[in-house]
Formats: C-alpha cells, structure tokens, sequence
C-alpha cells in the first residue's frame, strides 16, 4: 500500500495542476498551457521521487495534449511545445533523481554513522560492564592478582595482592603507575626480575617457593606469570595471579608425618604383637608330658604374663577407638587415689625388678578422694609409670607420690631417665609420638596419648616436664577433688582355685573354630566342675544343641556354615532355648558389635580374650551358682 501511494498522489496532484491551468484559463489564453504541469512535476519529484515523478509527466503531457494545446494551432508549435515540455520534466526529473540519490547516500552514511556510534557505545558499554565484573570478582579472590607493563610497573592489582604481598605500597590506586623494585625492595626484585625477563619474552612461567617479603617472608607462594598481547612483537606485560600455599604446606607436612607415624606405628605395633608369642610358643613346649612339674608351672605363668600383656596391648587400641568415637564410659565414684597409686605401683613392680629399678611410692596416710572410674585412673597410672620404666636405664629410681594443691589432687611420677628433648616436650602426648627410638621397649607410641584423653574425661589434666635430655622426667595428673569417699567394698574372691557348687548339674555348649581355643576352654571348666560338649562350626552347634538341651552356650560369631548370630536366633526359637543362656566369644569389641549380639539374643558380649575366671563369674552369675573355694 505504500508503494502504490505516491503514484495515486501524482495522479491526484496532476488532476489538481490541470484544474488549477483552466482556472489561470482567462489570464494566460493560450499561453503556457503546460506552465501548471512543470510544477506539480518537481513537487511529486522532491516529495515522492523519481518514478512517481515520470508518472507524473506522462500524465500531464497526455492531459495538456488534450485539454489545453490548441488544434488549430501550428503543428510546428505544437511539437515545440511538447518537446519543450518533455526537455523541462527531464531535467527535472534528473534533478530530482540526482538530489534523492545524494538524500540516499547521505541518509546510509547517517544510519552507517549512527550504527557505529550505537555498536561503540554497546562495546564501550559492554567493555566497561565486564571491567566491574572483572574488578568485583578479583576483589573478593583470596588470591592476589596484578598486572605489570614492559618498564616494569604496576598496572593494576586486586586488594588480596596490596594486602598480601605489597602490605607498603598503600591503597590500590597508589600502586599504579609504579615500579616494582620500588615497592618488592631491590633484594626481592633482583630474585624475581629472572622470572619477568621470561615472561617479557612471551613465555608463561610458573614459581612456587618461599615469598621472601610481604607481611611474612616465609611464607610459601604459588605465583602464574602470563604474558599480555597486543599488536606488537613482544609481550606489553604480563598477568601475574599469586597463590598463598603456607597453610596447605603446612596441612601436607602434617599429613606427610601423621602416615609417618602411622607407618611406624603398625610396624611396632606387629613388633608388639610378635614379642610375646615367642615365649608362649616356646613354653607351650615345656608343658608336654614328661616335663617337671616345677618346670611346667614356670611355663604357665610365663603364657599367662605374656598373655596379659597382649590383652593390654589390644585393650589400649580399644580404648583409642572407644574415645575417637565418644563411646567411652567413665563411671564417675569417690576413688582413694592413694589406693590407685598403690595398685598401679604394684602392677608395675614386676617390670621394674626385671631391669633393677628402684620404685618407690610415698603417699599420705589420710584417703585423697576424687570422683572417676578406678579401674580407668590405674589404667592412665600405670601407663605413666610404665613409660617411666621403658625410658629410665637400668639401675634407675622412679618415685610415685601424691598431695594435695588447692582444689586439685596431684599425682606425680618422677624419674632420672632419659628425659625429654625441648623439641619433643610439647607432642609427648599426641597419638603414635615415640620416644628415644634406642630404647629397649619402644611400645605403641598411644600410652600417654591415652592417658590424656582419659584424664580429660576425668575433669583434670597431665603435664610433662622434663630439663631436657638426660635429667629426668615428672608427670603431673591433676584431677579435681571429691567431698567424701564411700566404704570400701571387699576385694573380690580368689578364682584361682575355684569349683562351683551344683556345676556337675549345669551342661555347657562350647563352640568355636579354633579347635585348642574350644577344647582348653571346655578343659578350664570341666576342672570347674561343670559338663562341657565342644562343636567346631554353627551347624554342628544347633544338632548337638538339640540333642544336648545346654544349660550355658559359649559361642563364637565368625563360624563356618553358619555364623553366632545366626546360631543363636535358631537357639532362642526353640522351646528350651528361652531360658538358656548364651554367651558371645569374639574379637570383634566394637559397641555396634555388642548392639547386634544383644539384637540376636545374647546375654552377654565378651571380647578375647577373655580372662578364664572371669568368663567363670559371668556363668556363676547367669546361672545362680555359688562359687566354693577349693582347699
């Protein structure tokens, strides 16, 4: 429609022009009979342009033809007229098309211009969006990052490089403009100037080592130097991007020393575990038939002290994991920690004669009391009586004492071993920290870290102090005083010599895979009194259970055919096995592990090894037997 327009224009301005020539009719005559035509040629020609303007013409030549020439007129004066008239809206029509086609190239320059302009404003606008994007997002990195030209200043850098690296260099916009020498000082220059004159080269370099200057020259830096191009040959500058790596270093070295010790620590602890099986295999031989009795009993006592020494050994790995997890109990009664001392000391005593040293304890007459579990602080005494022990020479004096200093209650060994190294003092209770590694019994390395954890969760504490190397050591346990101490209950009756009255009427399941593990235990309480039947796999147990009806079923939970667990459901189903009473044998202590002992129906967990004579209470108890010491 708007193409057509200017044509239906020419047509309404050429019929407006020939009205306009019949009104001037009675003015003009005869003269100028196109002179209207001319007009309204050029006015459709400047307004619409060249192709309604031709129009234009023809129609005004066919309409001035017919309306306003004379045909009485002379022919010669006719086509001079026409001729005239087509000359004029020629050249106006080239007029016309000569200023349109200069209007057309004026206006594409105009657009061409204004589309320059609006592409640079959206370049320039864009550029300057991207710059604060650029400047906010290194502005909050932790790592610094700068720019440096060809003379060697400073560009620009981000707040994490001023205040890291450059801390005298002031705001940001002070830094600019720049040299760097000024601001790294001519030392620090000269040892990375190196690094520049490589990456003015256009090679990416990369550093990592100690930054030398800054708020602390040690620390440990990662540094990325990028070079920057433009239309030149050679770099303009570079990008520098700086990574402080001084706390993960120092997490790497940690690491680094914890798998260390961790390293030495299964290699001792298998020392450990070793050690003792010597003797016991060795005195296993010396209890055979034919052997002295004199002999034979040495042996036993020798299997039982190594026995209780591997027991220890898997009881303080226990105890780590029980207080790494939060699982520990601590019973919290009044405890005599005289009698804890004394206890301890007495524990101890055999290993200090077998290396001459002379143990001593002083205490006072009068009950110190605190609140704690007694069995847990002869643990943690012990232990440092012990590590006293190992690191002391023969020959030495060990002294254990007590006394009371304020709210606290202070427990001291002290020794003229060894002693401590300042460097060692401040890590001896950390977990797999070992001692001087010449020592004849080097242990696990968990004793003392054990003993803090423990003390800890007492409510005290432990120190260690030492003059150094060769002058002895004191360790300190503080634990906070208790109001009042309870009568004491009796000791516990000797089980060494023990029968159980009614056990003849008490049938006992023992089950187990390791044949002498299940055949000595059925032996033990046979001696006992009681009737024992031994299986060797869960299937076997349930048969002979069926058969058997046992009053007391020890069992094993790594069984073939079928495991403890299971075997103890199957036992729990029948009619009889409600009221027998089971009782879980394993090493496997974990507190998850006792859950599902009690899920499947036992009533009591016991970890190996077990004590024989205690195993012997559990079952009077369960069982409501009286023990009888024996004559």
């Amino acid at each position: 429609m708007r193409r057509i327009a200017p044509y239906g224009a020419s047509v309404l301005l050429i019929g407006a022009a020939a009205l306009a020539r019949a009104g001037l009719g009675p003015f003009l005559g005869d003269h100028y009979p196109l002179g209207t035509f001319y007009a309204a040629v050029a006015i459709i020609g400047w307004f619409w342009g060249v192709g309604p303007a031709v129009l234009a013409a023809i129609l005004g030549y066919l309409v001035g033809d017919y309306l306003f020439l004379s045909p009485q007129g002379s022919q010669k004066l006719l086509v001079l007229e026409l001729t005239v008239y087509g000359a004029i809206c020629a050249g106006i029509i080239a007029l016309v098309y000569r200023v349109s086609e200069r209007q057309r190239r004026l206006d594409r320059a105009l657009a061409a211009q204004a589309s320059a302009q609006h592409e640079q404003f959206a370049a320039a606008r864009a550029r300057d969006q991207a710059l604060q994007r650029l400047e906010v997002v290194t502005n909050a990195m932790s790592v610094g990052v700068t720019q440096c030209n060809r003379q060697l200043e400073y560009v620009w850098a981000n707040p994490a490089y001023v205040r890291g690296f450059s801390p005298a260099a002031g705001p940001i916009e002070s830094l600019q403009g720049r040299k760097i020498e000024e601001v790294l000082g001519s030392e620090e220059f000269e040892r990375f100037l190196p690094h520049f004159q490589r990456v003015l080269g256009g090679e990416t370099v990369e550093y990592e080592g100690p930054s030398g200057g800054g708020i602390d020259p040690n620390r440990w830096i990662h540094a990325t130097y990028t070079p920057i191009w433009n239309d030149h040959p050679l770099p303009v500058g570079w990008v520098a991007v700086i990574s402080d790596l001084t706390e993960r270093r120092a997490l790497e070295d940690q690491l680094r020393q914890s798998n260390r010790r961790k390293d030495e620590f299964l290699a001792t602890l298998a020392h450990e575990l070793r050690n003792p099986l010597a003797p016991i295999r060795y005195a296993s031989q010396l209890m055979k038939p034919g052997t002295p009795p004199e002999m034979a009993a040495d042996a036993r006592r020798m299997i039982d002290r190594q026995l209780a020494h591997m027991a220890r050994l898997l009881d303080d790995l226990l105890d780590v994991s029980r207080i790494t997890r939060g699982t520990l109990e601590i019973r919290r009664d009044a405890v005599d920690l005289c009698a804890v001392l004394r206890l301890a000391v007495e524990a101890a005593r055999p290993l200090a004669q077998a290396v001459e040293h002379e143990l001593q304890v002083q205490v006072p007459e009068l009950p110190l009391v605190v609140r704690g579990d007694e069995t847990r602080l002869i643990q943690v005494i012990g232990n440092v009586i012990n590590n006293a022990i190992k690191f002391t020479n023969a020959g030495g004096a060990i002294a254990v004492s007590a006394n009371i200093d304020g709210p606290m209650i202070v427990a001291r060994v002290r020794d003229n071993g060894r002693g401590i190294s300042p460097e060692l003092l401040p890590h001896v209770f950390e977990m797999f920290i070992q001692g001087d590694s010449t020592a004849r019994q080097t242990g696990l390395g968990i004793g003392l870290a054990l003993a803090k954890q423990m003390i800890e969760l007492h409510g005290g504490r432990i120190e260690a102090h030492s003059d150094g190397p060769g002058r002895g050591s004191e360790f300190l346990v503080l634990l906070p005083r208790a109001a009042e101490i309870p009568a004491m209950q009796e000791s516990p009756t000797d089980l060494s010599n023990l029968s159980v009255l009614g056990a003849d009427r008490v049938r006992i399941l023992i089950v187990d895979d390791n044949v002498d593990a299940a055949d000595s235990l059925a032996q033990f309480l046979k001696l006992a009194g009681y009737q024992t039947r031994v299986a060797y796999d869960g299937r076997m147990a349930v048969e002979m259970a069926e058969i058997l009806e046992p009053a007391v079923v020890l069992l094993d939970l790594g069984l073939p055919h079928l495991n403890g667990h299971e075997v103890a459901r199957r036992l729990r189903a029948l009619p009889w096995g409600r009221s027998a009473v089971l009782i879980a044998l394993t090493g496997w202590g974990q507190e998850d592990d006792v859950q599902r002992s009690r899920q499947a129906g036992f009533d009591e967990h016991l970890t190996k090894p077990v004590d024989p004579e205690v195993l012997l209470q559990h079952i009077i108890v369960l069982t409501r037997g009286e023990p009888q010491t024996g004559s």
